[in-house]
């Protein structure tokens, strides 16, 4: 599937090819799409690493983001995996949203600081954190955690770990008890 066929924004479509390159779909991302991923639907996304799935939290990033819909939280295990997402997704802030007179988009990252309030996040359209941040972040009660639309689980089979597992399944019912839409991304994930 080529990208330029897709039914998306003209910016959003321009990001893709003109600055990140895209011309096609990997099968797995074209059959998020066809899933209702552009549509809001939650689904895991088990496929193989360099098969696609950074592109697609991107896809249902971006639509959030053009559309005004809320904001998106990124949750990864590692501060270093944070990183990578965070420089990744700063290519977001290009995304014009003039016409619902919200600015450009904003992406932030925090990963420390466990006993903060996340008041320094309020602003965020994009949010990266890693999981312990975001847990604490629910018991803080951040204001801004009920505009989250869309949560991406990063290396989403950490739910089986012996220490952070028990951590990120609290995250994950919290997540599903929202409106939020959830892609879980994961190489190693088996699907039932």
């Amino acid at each position: 599937m080529l990208i330029k066929d897709l039914a998306l924004d003209d910016d959003i479509r321009s990001l893709l090819i003109d600055r990140l390159g895209y011309t096609t779909l990997y099968p797995p991302q074209q059959k998020a799409i066809e899933e209702g991923l552009l549509k809001g639907e939650s689904m895991l996304i088990a496929t193989p690493t360099a098969s696609g799935k950074t592109l697609i939290a991107m896809l249902a990033s971006a639509r959030i983001v053009k559309e005004g819909l809320g904001k998106v939280v990124y949750l990864t295990p590692l501060r270093a995996l944070a990183n990578e997402k965070y420089r990744e997704f700063k290519i977001l802030e290009e995304i014009k949203r003039d016409s619902l007179g919200l600015g450009r988009c904003n992406v932030m990252i925090s990963t420390g600081d466990y006993d903060s309030s996340g008041d320094e996040l309020n602003d965020a359209d994009v949010i990266v954190l890693t999981y312990e941040k975001m847990d604490s972040l629910f018991r803080h009660r951040a204001e801004w955690i009920d505009d989250v639309r869309l949560y991406v689980f990063d290396e989403a089979h950490m739910l089986s770990d012996k220490e952070r597992g028990a951590t990120i399944e609290m995250i994950f019912a919290r997540a599903r008890m929202s409106s939020a839409q959830i892609l879980a991304l994961s190489a190693t994930i088996k699907q039932c």
